[in-house]
């Protein structure tokens, strides 16, 4: 290959790099209870859901982000087992202060 070719050439990029990320999940985890928000891209929230706090029930709740959703998780209680959890769900995992989040909730 000539070193004009080389500078030409673009990388190409799968489909799952173009897709665009659909879905956002914030998880206020407790030890009884779990609050999941669900917000689009723009920041529309799609959905608000207190659950019990126990694997299957986190995992039914996740489905509705669809595959590989983009999910902030409160460090607090739990954190370890509900982190391996979403982690083997698909879900691109970010660990968030208790202090600095607003759930959907105002304020």
């Amino acid at each position: 290959m000539r070193s004009e070719d080389a500078r030409t050439c673009k990388k190409e990029t799968s489909k799952e790099e173009e897709a665009p990320v659909g879905q956002y999940v914030g998880i206020d985890l407790d030890r009884r209870s779990t609050t999941r928000v669900r917000m689009a891209e723009d920041g529309q929230v799609l959905g608000t859901e207190r659950i019990v706090s126990q694997p299957f029930e986190l995992a039914q709740a996740m489905a509705a982000a669809g595959p590989k959703p983009e999910v902030v998780l409160e460090s607090t209680y739990g954190l370890v087992l509900a982190a391996n959890l979403l982690q083997e769900l698909g879900a691109h995992l970010h660990l968030a202060h208790a202090l600095g989040n607003n759930w959907g909730r105002g304020g």
